[in-house]
């Protein structure tokens, strides 16, 4: 879990930052959400798709492989 949250920190923080300027930026263009609630709904349907998608994490080979 530490790993995971680890590699996905500076996406988590990129987002919270840039997603507020993203969709004000959209709506000074062209003064209306939708463009901004279109891409973040694909957004959030792309990361659903790879989340289904990727492999089960694999369990790391015991260093001393007790005997059963």
């Amino acid at each position: 879990l530490g790993t995971i949250r680890g590699v996905m920190r500076p996406f988590i923080m990129f987002a919270r930052a840039g997603g507020p300027l993203l969709a004000g930026a959209l709506f000074d263009i062209t003064h209306d959400y939708n463009a901004a609630f279109t891409i973040f709904t694909a957004m959030y349907l792309i990361g659903g798709l790879v989340m289904l998608f990727a492999p089960p994490p694999r369990l790391p080979a015991l260093a001393g492989k007790e005997a059963a």
